[in-house]
């Protein structure tokens, strides 16, 4: 699991457990969305080193698209993000994709709505937008 720097920690507007936490992986600057129940503590300060389970939850259609697309990883704000990139792996609901770094999708397969997500395999290129999580592995 990757272990992170905190650079930023916002709370969210709907309720003061919902946090925005910037912090930089893979070469990037990254928001997620965290469920933080002490805001005082000390793992998410700015500055502070954490290890962390950083995931994307589907939050529309995943789509199975053409292979040998490039990877990529869109800020769509507000902790949303588009995601494309071929998949590494496959363990039930969660996939993990290249988008130049790996990145774990959960696709949160519904199924009364099959069409949402489609039938992958290591291999296939997926393109998914969804809502990016971070939480502190002492936390799950």
């Amino acid at each position: 699991m990757p272990n992170i720097t905190v650079a930023a920690l916002r709370c969210r507007i709907e309720n003061d457990i919902e946090h925005e936490v910037a912090f930089d992986w893979g070469g990037r600057r990254l928001v997620a969305r965290a469920l933080l129940m002490a805001v005082d503590d000390p793992a998410w300060r700015p500055g502070a080193l954490c290890d962390v389970k950083i995931r994307l939850v589907r939050g529309g259609q995943a789509m199975k698209i053409a292979p040998h697309t490039r990877p990529q990883l869109e800020d769509e704000g507000e902790a949303m993000w588009s995601a494309v990139g071929p998949v590494l792996a496959i363990d039930g609901d969660l996939v993990t994709i290249d988008v130049g770094f790996p990145l774990e999708v959960d696709l949160d397969r519904d199924r009364r709505q099959p069409e949402l997500t489609p039938d992958l395999v290591e291999g296939d290129s997926l393109a998914v937008r969804g809502e990016l999580r971070v939480g502190l592995l002492a936390d799950e």
